[in-house]
């Protein structure tokens, strides 16, 4: 199954040097936008298109939601992200997870 962007929550951010870095949900094409999915970043490659995307949640599929992207002026990025535990009756945990970097590695 291949896998499509949930456009309901990308998340963009640009430093000062106008590097950026773009973060989503990627789900399985065929189920609707509620199913698991997992966690991706990319960043332009020259300058021009976004580079391949990289899975920053883990090997798990899982429902995430909230995700955000922050750089810094020297490069520094962090992509935040909160996973829903769900169960036939409902959520029933939720977990905020943070992820560090740097734009160009």
């Amino acid at each position: 199954a291949g896998l499509i962007t949930n456009s309901d929550t990308p998340s963009v951010a640009i430093d000062g040097a106008g590097r950026a870095m773009v973060a989503w949900v990627a789900k399985d094409a065929e189920r609707n936008h509620s199913g698991p999915g997992e966690v991706q970043v990319a960043t332009p490659v020259s300058g021009r298109r976004l580079g391949p995307a990289v899975r920053v949640s883990g090997p798990a599929r899982r429902i995430f939601d909230d995700i955000s992207v922050a750089v810094n002026s020297r490069g520094r990025a962090a992509v935040g992200y909160r996973r829903l535990e769900e169960a036939p009756v409902g959520v029933v945990g939720v977990h905020d997870y943070v992820v560090r970097g740097r734009l160009g590695q």
